[in-house]
C-alpha cells in the first residue's frame, strides 16, 4: 500500500481553528481541506475567497459551494 492510499483526513471544527473569527450560521462547520481555487471543492472543503493578483477569489464563490463547499473564509 502507498502512502498516498493510507493517508486519513480527520475532519477540523473551524470554530475551534478559528475561535475569534465571525461565523454566519450556527452550524459547527468541519472541513478537512481548505482550497482557494473552487474547481477543487467538494463538501469537506473550506473555499478561501481572496484577491489575487488578476482576479478575485468571490467570483468563483458560487462554484464553489454548486461543488459542496460547505463553508467560505472571506475578507
Amino acid at each position: 500500500m502507498s502512502a498516498a492510499s493510507s493517508h486519513v483526513r480527520y475532519p477540523v471544527s473551524l470554530r475551534r481553528l478559528f475561535p475569534r473569527s465571525s461565523f454566519v450560521g450556527c452550524a459547527d462547520v468541519r472541513v478537512t481541506d481548505a482550497s482557494d481555487h473552487s474547481g477543487e471543492c467538494s463538501p469537506r472543503t473550506l473555499f478561501a475567497a481572496i484577491s489575487g493578483t488578476r482576479v478575485d477569489g468571490a467570483a468563483f464563490i458560487k462554484d464553489a459551494v454548486a461543488r459542496g463547499a460547505p463553508a467560505l473564509l472571506v475578507g
